[in-house]
């Protein structure tokens, strides 16, 4: 019986090795037609990171894949080269940045690399469900994890000016909506506010295009909404 349940494993495990595979070589195709100079380039500051990604996937990882699809080849791939993946820290922040400054039909522009690091960060999701590859496939998935968050932190220190929030204490954006402040501070004038609702906080901006100006913030602690942050250390 237990060889039984091995065998879709064993053969999971190999399909997975397969897609991830394919996945790669389709992502360098995309990468390389997006620095086509017979096409428009993109923006120069997502031209030299376009440019590292394709080194990056088409000089090192699309070659060994194509020599190896065994499964724990493929980590020992991962974690000699995690420290190269923080290029999409970089990618995550320039593109953001530049979309925005583009209308709503160009918003998917050389979405290529984050679609990839999300199908990264769901390939290995999957694969934890395995005991023996689990150790493995979470610590690499936890380096793209703390990716995504540092660019989620860089995004918004520079998009919202004076803040003064520690991000990483904040935790997850849930929401954001514009609000209608009442208030007797001093402090903090009554109007209307582009309001972010934090796991932890609620920060208060005013709209200063392209960037928010910081206006205020509430623990959620503080008024008996959250879980305790020491926000008052």
């Amino acid at each position: 019986q237990d060889f039984v349940n091995e065998i879709p494993k064993l053969s999971s495990v190999e399909e997975s090795c397969l897609e991830m595979f394919l996945e790669e070589k389709a992502y360098v195709r995309q990468l390389s037609s997006l620095l086509n100079p017979e096409a428009i380039l993109p923006p120069e500051t997502l031209c030299s990171l376009l440019e590292k990604l394709y080194q990056l996937h088409s000089k090192i990882l699309l070659p060994y894949l194509d020599r190896s699809l065994n499964i724990y080849n493929i980590f020992r791939l991962f974690f000699e080269n995690i420290d190269s993946f923080s290029i999409y820290v970089d990618y995550l922040v320039v593109r953001s940045q530049v979309i925005s400054q583009f209308n709503s039909s160009e918003t998917r522009l050389y979405i290529s690399p984050v679609q990839h690091l999300t199908f990264y960060l769901i390939w290995l999701q999957q694969l934890c469900r395995y005991p023996d590859l689990k150790e493995s496939a979470q610590k690499i998935l936890d380096h793209f994890k703390t990716y995504v968050k540092k660019a989620q932190i860089r995004l918004l220190t520079d998009a919202i000016s004076n803040a003064r929030i520690d991000f990483y204490r904040s935790g997850n954006i849930l929401r954001h909506d514009r609000m209608e402040v009442k208030t007797r501070k001093k402090e903090l004038r009554g109007g209307l506010y582009l309001a972010l609702l934090f796991e932890n906080i609620i920060l208060l901006t005013k709209p200063k295009p392209p960037f928010y100006e910081y206006a205020w913030d509430i623990w959620l602690d503080q008024v008996n909404l959250g879980p305790p942050t020491n926000s008052d250390v």
